[in-house]
């Protein structure tokens, strides 16, 4: 299939891995699940398309098409979602710094 899904799965120990690094972890982990996706789309996409396919195949072909894209758009969002929650969690910690700031002043 594809040489890149040969490798292993990794595992992850979060008790010895800082947050950063399971962070960098996941979007590594998705960016590869994306890939996947994106060439198995194109795959079903060309056999869906192929003429000498019989109907049957080519609507199982347009099925999987469905399939992976939903997947794929579901990958998509839980990404923009952690990309949310940093962004939030940084301007959390920035007015944070900015309050404590200002009570110092006071």
């Amino acid at each position: 299939m594809v040489n890149s899904e040969s490798i292993a799965e990794r595992t992850v120990d979060v008790t010895t891995r800082s947050m950063s690094d399971v962070s960098g972890f996941r979007r590594g982990e998705r960016a590869k699940m994306a890939r996947t996706l994106a060439w198995m789309l194109a795959a079903a996409r060309r056999e869906a398309r192929r003429r000498t396919n019989p109907s049957e195949v080519r609507l199982k072909w347009v099925n999987t098409v469905a399939y992976v894209s939903q997947t794929y758009n579901s990958l998509l969002k839980d990404t923009e979602l952690d990309q949310l929650r940093e962004q939030l969690t940084s301007l959390q910690e920035t007015v944070k710094r900015i309050n404590e700031s200002r009570n110092q002043q006071s």
